[in-house]
């Protein structure tokens, strides 16, 4: 099961502002060179629970307080809410099954999180 489509996904991507887009692509641009290093930190950090205050993931987590608000509502607000929605509608079935579910780092991390939406749900997971 998809919390999210792909098509979903590109649809908030190409979605944007050209103000935005370019915003982004600029910043892209900028840090290029440390894309590889960045994606390996979040990575260990992620696999090794790290989430301290000088963590990879708590670095980008308070650099998404200072970004553009419309890439900041679209890239994580809307989208976790709407996969919290689909995680309770499916948990809300009670089929007795387990469930694993996977989602990227940042998405339990920058409120509102995934964790923090089902937090106010009826049922407690």
């Amino acid at each position: 099961m998809e919390l999210e489509t792909v098509e979903k996904q590109y649809e908030v991507l190409s979605g944007f502002s050209m103000d935005t887009q370019v915003q982004n692509l600029e910043a892209y641009i900028k840090t290029d060179e440390e894309q590889a290093d960045w994606l390996n930190q979040l990575g260990y950090n992620w696999v090794h629970g790290n989430s301290n205050p000088g963590s990879r993931v708590n670095q980008i987590s308070d650099s998404f307080e200072n970004t553009n608000e419309e890439y900041r509502l679209e890239m994580n607000d809307t989208r976790n809410i709407n996969m919290a929605n689909k995680l309770d509608e499916i948990l809300q079935n009670d089929s007795g099954q387990t469930y694993f579910c996977i989602v990227g780092s940042l998405h339990v991390v920058i409120d509102p999180s995934i964790p923090s939406e089902l937090g106010g749900k009826k049922i407690r997971y």
